[in-house]
């Protein structure tokens, strides 16, 4: 769970390339 925190910093960085990983994360 702790990496879902951090998944809401790459986002914002490159959401084009794996939008969907930081929501598998999730």
């Amino acid at each position: 769970m702790s990496g879902g925190t951090s998944s809401t910093v790459p986002p914002p960085i490159h959401p084009t390339i794996h939008p969907l990983v930081p929501l598998a994360m999730h």
